[in-house]
């Protein structure tokens, strides 16, 4: 896998600074980013690129990896992305039970934030290019999208195109 890009890598970051100041001013877990192996089994071994584990479940965290099942994951996904994967992980993540799941999609603009209901994920909130998005897991918690995935991001990327 090449490395990640410079917008993701950027998107992650202040999705992390924003999830990490919350969660430590509030006491209520630990917020950890690629690269950490999470294994919820032994066949099934990720690394997501943000995951939240709530002080009640922190027995999951090993010295080297995550032994477990995290209260809450983020994936930001490029457009190289098979789809394939995309639904391969959202259906590893339903069926172990991660209660919180977060998909970015920074080409789009775009975050969904899905929660475990009975099984089976439900939309809980969502924003595209604009807006508000909040968590569940995290009562209190939410984030405008355009401080996450500002327009300024992304007018290097079409500047390198037009040179092309």
């Amino acid at each position: 896998m090449p490395s990640p890009s410079f917008i993701h890598q950027n998107i992650s970051n202040d999705i992390s600074y924003n999830l990490t100041n919350f969660v430590r001013e509030n006491k209520v877990g630990e917020v950890l980013y690629a690269p950490l192996d999470t294994k919820f089994d032994k066949n099934n071994v990720v690394q997501p690129d943000i995951l939240l584990i709530a002080n009640t479940n922190y027995s999951i965290v090993k010295e080297n990896y995550i032994n477990g099942v995290p209260d809450l994951i983020v994936e930001i996904f490029s457009p190289e992305d098979k789809k394939q994967t995309i639904h391969e992980k959202n259906a590893l993540y339903e069926r172990t039970g991660v209660k919180e799941y977060w998909t970015v999609y920074p080409k789009k603009r775009t975050i969904k934030v899905e929660i475990l209901e009975e099984g089976k994920f439900k939309l809980h909130s969502e924003g595209k290019k604009i807006g508000e998005i909040n968590s569940k897991v995290l009562e209190g918690f939410s984030v405008k999208i355009e401080d996450i995935m500002p327009e300024s991001l992304f007018e290097n990327k079409k500047k390198d195109k037009k040179k092309s």
